[in-house]
């Protein structure tokens, strides 16, 4: 009876390390989400506003640095990539969320908007500045910083199903080819200065209830057993 308990125990253990196992590769879907690369090599496209810096990185050396200085109003400085489904471990109908670190460097004036972003694309042809009417944005979830704090703080989307189409800005009905990721700032009146530094952005699978199940029956089985064995 002691062999068959210690067998018991050894499958939940096993199915446990499995269980954490898989949560724990469920960040590695963002290239570079922590803006280490040089920009000739980086992932990310930034406009004008928007480069990498090392001044007063969140983590490690680099963080991704947006400003609204010059821009006019109601316009945009962003960071942005793509990661295509097609040879992605993601796929249509996976439960997923964004998050990140946000810092403000400066604020002067009115408050601007700074976020990150969750959307999705139905094109796979590089993303062009200005020509972004492949992404879907009406359905995209994103996560505001606040301005009542000069720390790093976390920034977390809510969860959003991968959709089979993608009904884009311009219009049109395709199926998903893309998941797209951006760091923003948005000014309303371009006047006042707003800066920040991103960094660390993960795109993270939901778990899957399954493996949450999977444990919670083997650990009553194992209760179970024990009882009936005492």
């Amino acid at each position: 009876m002691l062999n068959q308990s210690n067998r018991l125990l050894k499958l939940i253990t096993a199915i446990t390390l499995f269980g954490a196992f898989s949560l724990s590769t469920q960040a590695a879907f963002l290239l570079d989400g922590g803006f280490e690369e040089n920009a000739n090599d980086s992932p990310w496209t930034f406009t004008p506003n928007a480069e990498l810096t090392g001044n007063a990185a969140i983590s490690g050396n680099q963080s991704a640095f947006l400003s609204n200085e010059g821009l006019s109003p109601d316009s945009f400085a962003v960071a942005f990539q793509t990661i295509l489904l097609d040879g992605s471990d993601l796929s249509v109908g996976d439960e997923i969320f964004l998050t990140g670190l946000a810092q403000i460097v400066s604020q002067l004036g009115s408050l601007d908007r700074m976020y990150i972003e969750l959307a999705f694309r139905n094109s796979e042809v590089e993303e062009i500045l200005g020509e972004v009417g492949d992404v879907d944005f009406v359905n995209a979830v994103s996560a505001d910083a606040l301005f009542d704090t000069i720390l790093v703080q976390t920034l977390t989307t809510s969860s959003i199903v991968i959709p089979e189409l993608v009904t884009s800005g311009n219009g049109d009905t395709l199926a998903t080819k893309g998941i797209r990721i951006a760091v923003a700032i948005f000014t309303a009146s371009g006047n006042d200065l707003t800066q920040a530094n991103f960094d660390n952005l993960k795109l993270q699978r939901v778990p899957t209830p399954s493996i949450f199940a999977l444990l919670l029956i083997a650990v009553g089985f194992v209760a179970t057993r024990k009882r009936v064995l005492l």
